[in-house]
């Protein structure tokens, strides 16, 4: 039973790292923190001047940009994006950490409403 047991592990963790890749989404590829100091870079300063359709097109951009690196490119990107957690101050950290743990603490509150991304809206025929 062991052995069977001990197989199934190991085929299931080849499987994993063989079908690795950085096309994944920044849910699974990121720690919560690291996709947030992600979308604050990727989006810039300019993201609240923007309209529906540049926001929209800008996503479409990050998503593609994300979907296309290599698993070293990802590595590196996480190593950057923790560098810059590790310089944030800690009151800023603290901040951060609290608004992830406040999603965390009530998720029912987010899944009542069914989301619809406004982009699926905006997108012409």
């Amino acid at each position: 039973m062991k052995a069977i047991t001990f197989a199934i592990c190991a085929a299931t963790v080849l499987v994993s790292a063989a079908g690795y890749s950085a096309a994944g989404s920044l849910r699974h590829e990121l720690t919560p923190e690291e996709r947030l100091i992600y979308m604050q870079q990727v989006r810039g300063r300019d993201w609240a001047a923007m309209n529906l359709q540049q926001r929209c097109a800008r996503r479409q951009q990050m998503r593609a940009q994300f979907a296309s690196m290599s698993p070293a490119d990802l590595q590196k990107l996480k190593q950057e994006l923790d560098a810059r957690w590790q310089k944030m101050p800690p009151a800023e950290r603290q901040r951060i950490e609290q608004r992830i743990a406040d999603r965390r603490a009530h998720p029912a509150e987010r899944s009542g409403r069914a989301h619809r991304s406004p982009c699926a809206e905006t997108s012409t025929p």
